[in-house]
């Protein structure tokens, strides 16, 4: 799959996925761990995750989406 984010799913298989499936896995309760860019496991169960780190007023970082809606 190339460049992605290391996962453990809730029935213990591995998965690489992109940044933005990753964020519907934790929401959905499908992701139990998965492996940050510095190589610490996160255990959604126990660790702070994505979005979990209060209010923050600094410049958005995050990539912009390069996918287009079609109607």
């Amino acid at each position: 799959m190339g460049v992605g984010i290391l996962v453990v799913y809730d029935d213990n298989t591995f998965d690489k996925v992109n940044y933005y499936r990753l964020d519907f896995l934790i929401k959905t309760g499908r992701v139990v761990k998965f492996r940050r860019s510095d190589g610490r496991w996160v255990s959604v169960a126990d660790d702070p995750v994505r979005g979990d780190g209060g209010v923050y007023s600094g410049p958005d970082r995050r990539r912009k989406s390069t996918v287009r809606r079609v109607l």
